[in-house]
């Protein structure tokens, strides 16, 4: 089973993203905030996480520079980023910061989901590496 990590500020958005995931058979953990996020994403050592773009205490891509940075261990971990602009250039910024892809709310679940078949079964993901970093083995769907 593949490990998201969600992690979003409003609660009722973070609530209706996990419940999505879980339908879709993901093992789910959530954060409310960057930081939080990044703590979590240590702990739970996910496929990929799907992270809103605005939140406080860390952003977005301010959370992608951090683990990057900080946990090389989980440097390939692929971020789709999600945002309420919807402008080019807020997109951009986000696909520079490192995120894989790039969600606008209201989210599309196909289209999360479309995504998240792309990023597990790339060949970069954690996913489709043989052996983690940890030594572990990867999560399957």
């Amino acid at each position: 089973m593949a490990k998201i990590l969600c992690v979003e500020d409003e609660a009722d958005i973070r609530s209706e993203i996990v419940e999505e995931l879980l339908d879709c058979g993901y093992e789910v953990e959530q954060a409310c905030n960057g930081l939080t996020g990044l703590k979590a994403a240590v702990e739970f050592r996910p496929d990929v996480i799907l992270c809103d773009c605005l939140m406080p205490a860390m952003t977005g891509p301010e959370m992608i520079a951090a683990l990057r940075r900080d946990h090389p261990e989980l440097r390939a971990t692929p971020f789709v980023l999600i945002s309420a602009y919807t402008g080019e250039r807020h997109l951009a910024d986000a696909k520079a910061a490192g995120a894989a892809a790039c969600l606008t709310k209201p989210m599309d679940f196909d289209e999360l989901e479309s995504i998240l078949a792309q990023l597990l079964h790339a060949p970069q993901s954690p996913a489709a590496r043989p052996e983690r970093a940890d030594g572990s083995a990867p999560s399957a769907r």
